[in-house]
């Protein structure tokens, strides 16, 4: 999206917008929120979302929060010793998917459990990111990869057999998350969501339009695309400059010796953490 500033007026460069939105569609999942071009429709489809990542949802989310960042403790205390070469992007990516999957699905992919921490999920998130730039400079590659069987693709590279397993993760996800609808097992008497973020949509008064499995399956693909690689890289970039910067971790360490003394019995909660100034800058740079 292009903005155009003169003395007088603002507008939209009406042209360069919708280049960008031809492209995105053609790389991102149509019929999703983040590609919704009208207003109105768009705020209908975020507003189910909202709950969720607010800060009330994410105080909720609080114990599938220490839940995971335990099993990844445990993972690399196991390793200690070793020898073992690990990669903290695949660390970050197999911790961010696990978290993401139980927000939106209400199950959580075993990335975690798997060996040298689930490659396959990063190199297939950044697979996708990295062709943006690609075909965004050149959209007509998207259109000629089109034209091409799918099983000439796959004999070209192999890592789409991923691909097909995300998509898959997602029509699932959203599969089950109807069926448990019908028997009645997604809201509770107050109704509230349980556990998911799809079930509570499913079980919502959105238009029948706005809840077929086809669309919703979309809407998983982004947001569980986006919620594992947004999050998985502001912490690869965070804890390069603790690890790389020793006043940094230093200090840091020091802030935090008193709240996470009793660590892993005690898991300090969100309120707790807001409280110390030199984390909440670090994790605020990290995001810059």
């Amino acid at each position: 999206m292009i903005l155009v500033f003169t003395t007088n007026s603002m507008y939209q460069g009406a042209k360069g917008a919708q280049r960008a939105m031809v492209t995105l569609s053609l790389l991102v999942p149509q019929d999703s929120h983040f590609l919704t071009a009208s207003h109105d429709l768009h705020r209908k489809r975020r507003k189910p979302l909202e709950p969720f990542f607010s800060q009330a949802g994410v105080a909720r989310l609080q114990p599938t929060l220490q839940k995971t960042v335990l099993k990844v403790v445990k993972r690399l205390e196991a390793l200690q010793g070793t020898s073992t070469v690990i990669r903290l992007d695949h660390v970050f990516h197999a911790y961010t998917g696990s978290v993401i999957s139980k927000l939106c699905c209400g199950t959580e992919e075993d990335f975690l459990d798997e060996t040298d921490f689930a490659p396959y999920w990063f190199e297939m998130i950044h697979t996708i990111i990295r062709s943006v730039p690609l075909f965004t400079g050149l959209p007509i590659l998207i259109r000629l990869v089109s034209f091409l069987p799918e099983s000439v693709l796959l004999w070209f590279d192999p890592r789409g057999h991923n691909f097909k397993r995300y998509q898959k993760l997602a029509t699932d996800n959203i599969s089950q998350a109807k069926r448990d609808q019908e028997n009645e097992h997604s809201i509770d008497q107050s109704g509230h969501h349980q556990d998911s973020l799809f079930r509570y949509i499913v079980s919502s008064s959105m238009p029948a339009s706005e809840q077929s499995t086809e669309r919703l399956a979309k809407e998983a693909q982004v947001l569980l695309g986006a919620g594992t690689a947004s999050t998985a890289r502001t912490l690869d970039v965070t804890a390069y400059y603790i690890l790389a910067n020793p006043c940094i971790r230093t200090r840091l360490m020091k802030e935090l010796a008193v709240l996470m003394s009793d660590f892993p019995n005690i898991c300090p909660s969100l309120v707790d953490l807001r409280d110390l100034p030199y984390l909440q800058a670090v994790i605020k740079e990290g995001l810059r």
